[in-house]
C-alpha cells in the first residue's frame, strides 16, 4: 500500500501531473488541488487542499531537554499564530493568521535526543510518515548536519535551528537547508570588533579552547578575526568534560589582559569556577563567544562581568521584539530566550516565502527566500537571508553577566550593545561561505 509520498512520486514519473488541468479529473487522490498540478511533484508537494503539515525536531530528553523545550515553545506559538492569528504578526505583511495558501497548519515534533542517527531518522519519519512541508529545529551541529542532508535528498526545505557550527552554511550547506541562527565566524567578528574598541594596543590575548569540532571552529574564527587587533594571542587546548580545568588555569600568566574561555554548557561552568577560585576573576577581562540561558544558570554564581554574544535578547527594544516578548509571556507566563525566538522565526519565514511564491512547490518557496531581506525577526531592519551560502547576515547583540544579586529567571545578563551586520559579514569568496556547494532545486 502507498503512503501519500510514494503516490505522488508514481504520479511524478508516469507524466501524470505534468499533464496540468486533465490529470485533475483522473485523478485518484481527490486532495490535489488545480493550483497545485502546475508543477511536477517534488518532496511532498502537492499538499492536500485544507490543510499542511509542519514539523520540528527537538531533544525532549537529556539535559539539553530544557534547550529543545525553549525551542518548541516558540515553534508552537508560531503554528498557532499562522492559523488564529497573533500581535506579531503585524510585522509580517506576507501572513493572515488565517492558515498558509487557505490551508490550516497542523505540527508534528519528533524527538532527537540530541543524538545525530536518531535525527536523521526522525526527518525521515516526518518526511515519509508525517508527510511534512517543512522542518525546523537541531540545537547542535552534530544532529543539523545530517538533517541538512536528509531534507535535500527528500527535496524538503529545512529551516534549522540553534547549531553554531559553521557548517549549515558552509560545508554542509544544502539548497534546502537556511539559517538564521549566526555563525562562529559572525561570532568572531562580533567580539573582535568589540574588542577592538575596548582593548588597549598590544594588549595579551588567552584563548582556552574545547579540543573538538565546535571548539576548534570557533578557535579558528576567532585567531582570523582578532589577528585585525593589535595584540598577542595565545591558546590552550582542553579536554571536554573534565572535572577540573586548574592545571591550564594556572598557565594563564596574570598580565593577560583578556581570558577568552571558548568551552559551552557544564565545561564553561567548570572553567569559570575555576577561575574564580584562581583569583583570576578580578585581574582580567572573560569572555564566552556564545552565552545560552541553560549556561548561564549553571555558571550563574561566576558571571558577574563576563562577556559574549547572544543571537537575541528579549531586552532588545525594537517593535518585533517587544510584541514577541509580550505574546510568549501571555502564552507561557515566562520571558523567551533566543531558541524560543528561532524556533518561532523559523516557520513563519517559510510560511512568508510560500505565500510569495503563491505555492507550497519547494523550489518557488527556496527562491523566495534566497536574497530575501526583512526587519520582522527582532534583529534590525534589513536583515539577509544570502543566497550564496542561505546565511541570515544579522545585527549580534553583545552581554555581559549580572551579579548574583542582580539576577532573576530570565535577568542573567546585562545588554552592552549591539554589532552592526556590516561588521559581521565576511564575502561568499571567504570561509566559511567559499565552502558551501548548494546542490540542486529540485
Amino acid at each position: 500500500m502507498y503512503n501519500r509520498r510514494q503516490f505522488i512520486q508514481t504520479l511524478g514519473a508516469s507524466g501524470i501531473i505534468a499533464l496540468g488541468g486533465c490529470a485533475q479529473s483522473s485523478s485518484p487522490d481527490q486532495s490535489v488541488t488545480p493550483t497545485n498540478i502546475s508543477y511536477n511533484p517534488v518532496g511532498n508537494y502537492p499538499v492536500a487542499i485544507n490543510e499542511a503539515t509542519f514539523g520540528c525536531l527537538v531533544p525532549e530528553s537529556g539535559l539539553p531537554r530544557s534547550i529543545g523545550d525553549a525551542y518548541r515553545e516558540g515553534f508552537d506559538l508560531a503554528i498557532e499564530h499562522l492559523n488564529t492569528g497573533g500581535s506579531p504578526l503585524a510585522f509580517w505583511s506576507d501572513l493572515s493568521g488565517a492558515g498558509v495558501q487557505d490551508r490550516q497548519i497542523n505540527s508534528v515534533i519528533r524527538n532527537t535526543a540530541s543524538d545525530p542517527g536518531l535525527a536523521q531518522q526522525q526527518a525521515l519519519q516526518s518526511i515519509n510518515a508525517d508527510n511534512v512541508q517543512m522542518l525546523t529545529g537541531g540545537i547542535s551541529g552534530s544532529t543539523v548536519t545530517p538533517v541538512l542532508q536528509v531534507c535535500q535528498r527528500q527535496r524538503v526545505p529545512f529551516l534549522s535551528g540553534t547549531a553554531h557550527t559553521n557548517v549549515p552554511s558552509g560545508q554542509g550547506c544544502t539548497r534546502y537547508g537556511f539559517r538564521e541562527m549566526i555563525n562562529a565566524r559572525q561570532t568572531a567578528a562580533a567580539l573582535a570588533h568589540f574588542y577592538k574598541r575596548r582593548l588597549s594596543p598590544q594588549s595579551s590575548i588567552q584563548l582556552l579552547y574545547a579540543d573538538y569540532s565546535w571548539g576548534r571552529t570557533q578557535l579558528r574564527m576567532i585567531e582570523r578575526e582578532f589577528s585585525r587587533l593589535d595584540a598577542s594571542v595565545e591558546t590552550q587546548s582542553t579536554v571536554p568534560a573534565q572535572t577540573s580545568y586548574r592545571e591550564q588555569i594556572d598557565r594563564i600568566p596574570r598580565s593577560t589582559d583578556l581570558l577568552c574561555i571558548i568551552q559551552r554548557g557544564l565545561d564553561a561552568t567548570t572553567m569559570l569556577e575555576d577561575i574564580s577560585a584562581a583569583g583570576l576573576s578580578s585581574e582580567m577581562e572573560l569572555c564566552v563567544p556564545l552565552w545560552s540561558r541553560l549556561t548561564a544558570q549553571s555558571a550563574s554564581e561566576y558571571l558577574e562581568g563576563v562577556f559574549g554574544t547572544v543571537p537575541w535578547s528579549w531586552q532588545l527594544r525594537n517593535q518585533v521584539s517587544i510584541a514577541f516578548v509580550e505574546s510568549f509571556r501571555n502564552q507561557y507566563n515566562h520571558t523567551p530566550t533566543y531558541e524560543s525566538l528561532i524556533g518561532y522565526i523559523q516557520p513563519l519565514q517559510y510560511a512568508a516565502a510560500v505565500e510569495r511564491a503563491g505555492t507550497f512547490y519547494p523550489p518557488a518557496v527556496i527562491r523566495q527566500l534566497e536574497n530575501h531581506t526583512y526587519d520582522n525577526a527582532g534583529l534590525g531592519t534589513r536583515e539577509r537571508l544570502r543566497k550564496c551560502d542561505h546565511q541570515a547576515i544579522r545585527d549580534i547583540p553583545i552581554v555581559s553577566g549580572r551579579a548574583v544579586d542582580n539576577q532573576q529567571s530570565d535577568r542573567f545578563f546585562r545588554l552592552e550593545t549591539v554589532i552592526n551586520r556590516e561588521q559581521t559579514t565576511y564575502d561568499c569568496t571567504e570561509i566559511p561561505a567559499s565552502e558551501c556547494e548548494l546542490g540542486s532545486y529540485s
